[in-house]
């Protein structure tokens, strides 16, 4: 009997755990990225990105394609990135978007925006 209770305290604790590795799942993911990418590099992606209002999405490419993402910048404008980045994206049905936007609704301010994020998507 008395076991029964320490086993529910374990399985919340290990929620809680998974809970909190999926949400700092994207963190993780963005940290990798610029640590892939020399110090100089990080601040114009990053800069980048924000001004395309497409952050947090740096954080899937790779080392590779965040240094093409840059060049194709200067050498053809936001336009070209943006048709990249959508074009890479459109892979597989959107899987990886898809991923991505599942994974916000285990932060807890996202899912309470819920309904508000899939409207925006709609238009």
């Amino acid at each position: 009997m008395a076991f029964q209770p320490f086993a529910q305290i374990v399985r919340v604790v290990e929620q809680i755990q998974t809970a909190a590795r999926v949400a700092l799942e994207p963190v993780q993911r963005i940290r990798e990225a610029f640590a892939a990418i020399s110090p100089e590099q990080e601040k114009p992606v990053f800069r980048l990105f924000t001004k395309l209002g497409l952050t947090g999405l740096e954080s899937h490419l790779t080392r590779s394609e965040l240094l093409y993402v840059l060049r194709l910048s200067r050498e053809k404008g936001n336009k070209a990135v943006l048709a990249y980045i959508f074009r890479k994206f459109k892979r597989n049905k959107y899987a990886l978007l898809n991923r991505m936007v599942r994974g916000w609704w285990c932060v807890p301010y996202m899912n309470r925006r819920k309904k508000t994020i899939r409207a925006a998507f709609r238009r």
